[in-house]
């Protein structure tokens, strides 16, 4: 979300004040886009609020070779998607593996290929969520797609970036949405139903899914009750008001009825007409039945009894206005009357207040007037609290964001309320990203995870772990950004020469086979600080025009007998970006920033023309 319009939430406490403030992953040092090497010079520099950024790409060996400066102007982009300098990073040696996204993308004419994805997804896990950015599908694909169980279909925003962005088949799209990905998820964004069925895919715990499916079974009731409350606890009664006989028509009694309420609103001094009037109950000719009225808002509610006793000094001396309650708590409320004329009897009662709050939405533009906003809000309180007699505890008092923490401090008279600690979460910080060619054979997910969690160890067996003459599955070296499949050619057969003023590399180790290149369609990427760095120039290289899709470039190869030390005469765009980062910054060795998945994966670029709509399903026999 982009945090120049994000909304900040302010909740403020009489004896604990809180404040809202986004999500944060845990805080981990700048993923190194801050300017902090002594050899960048001043061509590489961008200045954004305030900071200085080296903007360009270093090669790891040699820091002293750049390439051509990236556009200052994409700053705001990687600060939306958090890759300037982040705070929201991964630590894996203190930390378990988040639960990651399954994340993919289609265009109309890859659709059918999508459904063979998915089908193959429900096989090994019937429950697992995939998110599906709409890159062009046709209204009936995204509905259809809307339609599938644990399905949710985003539109990619073409319209944030560059136009050139919208070329499809450059692939610049894939980075953005592999950095979109990788940021927290706003779980407060979901209706209740996907709440749940998000809990149940991501449990494991059987009792837990009995509760859950508990909660779902419960929940529409509640909702129901829960809609019931809000009308109830904006609706008065008002009792004792005369009533016309039934052989009047129904158009006239509700009419009169109307009149006679709009009268009695008058003398409460409540400026609106109410949402609905009837009466309740069966007729009775000996006596009038109750009335229910049902305000607008609760402000109306809350006037209309505060001046319920001026009824007294009118014509309507014998009507009682009082607010509605359900049978439960009439009966309490007649309870605690009685109790109250029984015990206090000549004593005298003084009441405390606790939990007072004073809410607050704002935009970051507009700090300096929500603080003074609050700042009269809390005098208000004060003032409240001594005409009342009400002792508040301004030492227990506490501000919390939703957002940043402002730099002006909020006062209660000549006390100075202390900020509270920010609330931490964090959603899922990896992602699977697969294009639609994907098709999963078997679950070695594990496989994958177990080459980043050795992270943890490494601290404990450090030595053997970073032994060269171990593999690197062994020594713990694998990145935190990991491709999969092979692509049968070298990095440079498949690069336009281009793309090396940005990203400077060893020509000669990128022919070797130990720097192959891999395929983009298929990743990995858990949001650490090495796989930050490495999707922030990624990103980076999408946003410039002549960085991904360099003057010249054709996707159509026309490879010789070498693979691997002619070029082809063609470019692979993203795969190209990929493979030259992950080279560079791993030794040009693909066993470092390559898994070992195996054949847990097929490539297959056509669709299944065997799949059905019971393929799709989320549950055996559903």
């Amino acid at each position: 979300m982009s945090r120049g319009k994000s909304q900040l939430l302010l909740i403020i406490c009489g004896a604990i004040v809180i404040l809202y403030t986004f999500a944060h992953m845990k805080t981990s040092p700048p993923s190194g886009t801050a300017l902090q090497d002594k050899l960048t010079g001043d061509e590489c520099l961008c200045r954004y609020k305030n900071v200085s950024y080296d903007f360009c790409y270093h090669l790891p060996q040699n820091r002293s070779i750049n390439g051509r400066r990236f556009n200052c102007n994409f700053a705001p982009y990687l600060d939306s998607l958090d890759l300037l300098q982040s705070e929201q990073l991964i630590d894996l040696s203190d930390e378990d593996l988040p639960t990651p996204a399954f994340v993919t993308a289609m265009s109309e004419n890859h659709y059918y290929e999508g459904l063979t994805l998915i089908a193959y997804m429900r096989k090994l896990w019937p429950r697992q969520k995939l998110i599906v950015y709409d890159l062009g599908l046709s209204s009936n694909s995204a509905e259809n797609l809307k339609g599938k169980c644990f399905v949710e279909v985003r539109e990619f925003p073409f319209n944030k970036y560059p136009p050139y962005v919208k070329r499809l088949l450059e692939y610049r799209w894939k980075p953005i949405l592999i950095a979109s990905g990788s940021q927290e998820f706003d779980y407060s964004t979901l209706p209740c139903k996907e709440l749940i069925e998000t809990i149940l895919q991501k449990n494991t715990d059987p009792e837990i899914e009995k509760i859950a499916l508990a909660l779902k079974s419960k929940l529409p009731q509640e909702v129901a009750d829960a809609v019931d409350s809000e009308k109830r606890e904006r609706s008065i009664v008002i009792c004792g008001l005369p009533e016309c006989g039934m052989d009047r028509p129904l158009l006239e009694r509700q009419k009169n009825l109307e009149e006679k309420v709009a009268g009695i609103l008058d003398v409460l001094k409540v400026d609106c007409l109410p949402e609905v009037v009837f009466r309740m109950g069966t007729y009775n000719e000996t006596r009038p039945r109750l009335v229910k009225v049902v305000l607008p808002s609760r402000s109306h509610w809350l006037k209309a009894l505060a001046n319920a006793h001026a009824l007294r000094r009118t014509d309507y001396r014998n009507v009682y206005v009082r607010k509605s309650m359900t049978a439960a708590e009439r009966a309490r409320d007649y309870e605690l009357r009685q109790q109250a004329r029984e015990r206090n009897q000549d004593m005298k009662i003084q009441m405390f207040a606790d939990d007072i709050k004073i809410y607050l939405s704002y935009t970051e533009n507009e700090q300096a007037i929500a603080h003074e906003a609050i700042s009269r809000a809390i005098n208000k309180m004060l003032c409240w609290s001594k005409e009342w007699e009400l002792p508040l505890n301004l030492s227990k008092t506490v501000a919390m964001h939703f957002g940043a923490t402002p730099e002006m401090p909020y006062r209660c008279g000549e006390t100075t309320i202390q900020f509270q600690n920010q609330i931490v979460l964090k959603e899922f910080g990896a992602v699977w990203y697969m294009d639609t060619s994907v098709r999963w054979i078997k679950d070695s997910r594990n496989v994958v995870y177990k080459e980043l969690t050795c992270r943890r160890r490494a601290d404990s067996n450090l030595s053997s772990l970073q032994n060269t003459t171990l593999p690197s599955s062994k020594r713990c070296v694998k990145s935190a950004f990991m491709l999969h499949h092979p692509s049968s050619h070298s990095i440079f057969a498949t690069t336009n020469r281009g793309m090396y003023a940005f990203f400077p590399t060893n020509i000669e180790a990128i022919k070797k086979r130990e720097s192959m290149s891999h395929d983009a369609n298929f990743a990995f990427i858990v949001r650490t600080s090495d796989g930050l760095e490495i999707l922030k120039w990624y990103v980076m290289c999408a946003l410039e025009e002549d960085c991904m899709a360099p003057p010249g470039s054709r996707l159509w190869c026309k490879f010789t007998r070498d693979r691997f030390n002619d070029y082809a005469n063609c470019h692979r765009y993203d795969q190209a970006a990929i493979n030259l980062l992950l080279a560079n910054s791993h030794e040009y060795n693909f066993k470092n920033y390559v898994s070992s998945i195996g054949n847990g994966i097929l490539i297959k670029r056509e669709p299944d023309p065997g799949i059905t709509e019971k393929d799709l399903l989320c549950s055996k026999g559903s």
